[in-house]
């Protein structure tokens, strides 16, 4: 099936590089204690990031760096801002300063498994969707993508067990098209598999 249905899961399943923190990551405020210069700058980079003008992010993600060096989140964004721009050698790098400057916190994680994704470097992928679940259990998107992962590397149990999952969690979230999104992949599996209508609440969750 791999030969034939590669392509058709990449185009369902990825999901791009998320910025900000706030929709995806239960962790506190990034920005407390920031200085509030370099703060503005970063919003502005969000603000353009949002618009698809990653250059100009970038730019105001700089000035962030250059005002509060351990700036986290701004590494972490302009990291994700590269990788749309197509330069995974400074995402990496931004992503993994990120990860050094905050550990516990599963957006960053997320976006390196995501760029590790696109460099079909899947094992590693893997390894920090592993984290970033870890620390954030609810993150549909997180489970979705290391799922695909299991599926390109052959892994068909953990894989449905993850698209189940990440099924349960968009619905519980109110998120209808990621939930049909990822109950047509299963159904690319397992045709005839039945996934409840109404999912159950208090669910166990097993990264």
């Amino acid at each position: 099936w791999l030969a034939v249905g590669l392509v058709t899961l990449l185009s369902l399943a990825v999901v791009p590089a998320s910025f900000g923190n706030e929709p995806r990551s239960p962790q506190p405020d990034p920005l407390a204690n920031v200085d509030p210069t370099a703060r503005r700058h970063y919003e502005a980079g969000l603000a353009h990031a949002h618009r698809g003008q990653y250059e100009r992010a970038i730019a105001e993600f700089n000035t962030a760096i250059r005002l509060a060096p351990d700036f986290a989140a701004a590494f972490q964004d302009r990291g994700s801002s590269y990788l749309e721009l197509q330069n995974p050698i400074a995402a990496m790098a931004d992503f993994n300063r990120a990860i050094r400057l905050t550990p516990n916190h599963s957006n960053a994680y997320y976006n390196r498994g995501n760029l590790h994704l696109r460099q079909e470097q899947y094992f590693l992928a893997i390894a920090d969707y592993d984290q970033a679940i870890q620390l954030n259990p609810s993150d549909a998107a997180a489970w979705q993508n290391r799922a695909l992962s299991h599926a390109i590397t052959g892994n068909l149990a953990q894989a449905v067990n993850g698209f189940q999952q990440a099924a349960r969690l968009y619905q519980q979230q109110n998120n209808p098209d990621a939930y049909q999104q990822v109950i047509a992949i299963l159904e690319y599996f397992q045709p005839d598999l039945d996934i409840q209508a109404t999912p159950t609440p208090n669910s166990p969750a097993t990264p």
